[in-house]
C-alpha cells in the first residue's frame, strides 16, 4: 500500500514536471541574462575578484584591571550600555569575597560590528586593558550546506503544493502528497532555523569581558603570602568559635534534658542508701 502511494507521487511529480518544462526553459534563460548583473552586485555572493564570500564568526575576549571599589559600578555601567537592538546580553556574573566585596565580574554581549567600536572604547576608558584576544571561525562550508538544503527543500515543496494544485489522481495520492508536503515543510523550517543562526554568528561580534580587582591581582608582592597565611589563621579560628557556639546551642537543651531523668535517680539511690539498716 505505501509503494503504491509513493508511485503515485513519483507519477504525479513526473507529469508536473513535463507541464513546467518550458516555464523551467525561460526561467533559465531570464537567469542566463541577469547573472552578470547579479555578480556585479555588492549584496552577491562573489567579491569583484570573483572569490566567494566569507562567512566568518568573530569572539573577542577582554580583560580589564579595575578597583575593587569601582568593579561592581564598571559592571553595572557596561550592562546598562548594552541596548537592543545594536547589543545583546548573553550573560552576566558577579564574584563577591569573603568580606562582601566583588573580587570579580564576568559579561558576555553580542554586538553589530558598527557598535562593537564604541562599546569597546567606552570600556577601555573606565578600566585598564590587561588581556585582550580574538578568534576567527570560518562557517562558509556550512552556509553553503544549509543553502543548497533549503534550495533543494524549496524546490520539493514547490513541486508538491503543484500536485496538490493539479490534481489529477486519486485521493489516496492526495494524501500522500499531504503527508510529503508537511514533512517538507518541516524539513524546511528547521534549515531555515540553522540559517538564521549562522546568520546571527556572523553577521555580529561576540564580546566576553571579565573584570579583575586589584585586590585580586596584587599577588605577587614579597609579604603577600606572610599576610594571606595570617588571614587565613584568624578564619579557621573564627570558624572554629563559630562551630563550637553553635555544638553548644545544639547540645545545650538535650543535656538538660538528659540532666534531670539523671539527677532524680541519683537522689533517688541515696535515699535507698540512707534508709537502709547497717549491719551488726
Amino acid at each position: 500500500m505505501v509503494a503504491r502511494k509513493w508511485l503515485a507521487v513519483c507519477v504525479l511529480l513526473a507529469l508536473v514536471g513535463c507541464g513546467q518544462k518550458a516555464e523551467q526553459q525561460s526561467a533559465a534563460v531570464a537567469a542566463a541574462a541577469a547573472a552578470p548583473q547579479q555578480n556585479e552586485a555588492p549584496a552577491g555572493g562573489d567579491t569583484a575578484s570573483g572569490t566567494p564570500r566569507r562567512h566568518i564568526a568573530v569572539r573577542h575576549a577582554l580583560t580589564l584591571d579595575v578597583p575593587a571599589g569601582q568593579l561592581a559600578a564598571a559592571w553595572q555601567t557596561a550592562q546598562s550600555g548594552c541596548k537592543a537592538p545594536a547589543c545583546e546580553l548573553l550573560s552576566a556574573q558577579l564574584t563577591r569575597g569573603d568580606d562582601d566585596s566583588p573580587l570579580g565580574a564576568q559579561l558576555s554581549v553580542r554586538l553589530s560590528p558598527a557598535a562593537f567600536d564604541r562599546y569597546l572604547a567606552a570600556l577601555s576608558g573606565q578600566s585598564r586593558v590587561i588581556a585582550q584576544s580574538t578568534q576567527r571561525e570560518d562557517l562558509t562550508d556550512q552556509v553553503i550546506d544549509v543553502d543548497a538544503q533549503i534550495k533543494n527543500q524549496t524546490q520539493l515543496r514547490d513541486n508538491l503544493r503543484r500536485m496538490l494544485e493539479a490534481r489529477a489522481a486519486d485521493l489516496e495520492a492526495l494524501l500522500a502528497v499531504h503527508q510529503a508536503l508537511a514533512e517538507t515543510q518541516a524539513r524546511l523550517d528547521a534549515i531555515n532555523g540553522q540559517r538564521l543562526a549562522l546568520a546571527h554568528q556572523t553577521g555580529t561580534v561576540a564580546l566576553d569581558i571579565e573584570w579583575r580587582s586589584r585586590r585580586a591581582l596584587a599577588g605577587h608582592d614579597l609579604f603577600s603570602p606572610l599576610s594571606q597565611a595570617w588571614y587565613d589563621i584568624g578564619r579557621d579560628v573564627i570558624r572554629s568559635v563559630a562551630t563550637l557556639l553553635t555544638f553548644i546551642a545544639v547540645a545545650l537543651p538535650w543535656a538538660l534534658l538528659l540532666w534531670l531523668p539523671v539527677r532524680f535517680l541519683l537522689r533517688r539511690r541515696r535515699r535507698r542508701r540512707s534508709d537502709t539498716p547497717e549491719s551488726p
